[in-house]
C-alpha cells in the first residue's frame, strides 16, 4: 500500500542529513514512509531513524530502509515506548548533542 503524500519537499537535495521519526505500526514503518522512499532518492545522505512503539521499538525497518536506500547511511537512533515519549526530551537532547558534530 502506497498512500499519496499530502505535501512534498522541493529542496531535499539541499540537505545531507535526514531525521525520520515515526511510530511503528504493527512491526512496520507507517505506509506513507514507503511512498516517501519511492518518491525521493536519499543517496549520499545520512538518515537517522527514531521510533515510538507500544511494545516493540525497532523491528526490521532499518533493514527495509537500507534496501530502499542502498546508497544512504542509515543510523539507528532512539526508540521509545509510547508511555515514555512524554518524558523523552532529556534523552533526545543528550542524543542530539552527541551526534551534532556529524551534521
Amino acid at each position: 500500500m502506497r498512500p499519496e503524500l499530502s505535501s512534498h519537499i522541493d529542496n531535499l537535495n539541499e540537505y545531507n542529513t535526514v531525521f525520520l521519526v515515526y511510530p511503528t505500526w504493527w512491526y512496520k514503518m507507517p505506509t506513507p514512509l514507503y511512498t516517501f522512499f519511492d518518491e525521493y532518492d536519499l543517496s549520499g545522505k545520512v538518515i537517522y531513524v527514531c521510533v515510538t512503539s507500544n511494545q516493540n521499538g525497532f523491528t526490521n525497518e532499518l533493514n527495509e530502509i537500507r534496501k530502499m536506500e542502498p546508497e544512504a547511511e542509515v543510523i539507528r537512533g532512539l526508540s521509545f515506548q509510547t508511555e515514555e515519549t512524554m518524558k523523552a526530551k532529556p534523552a533526545i537532547d543528550k542524543w542530539l548533542d552527541g551526534i551534532k558534530a556529524s551534521w
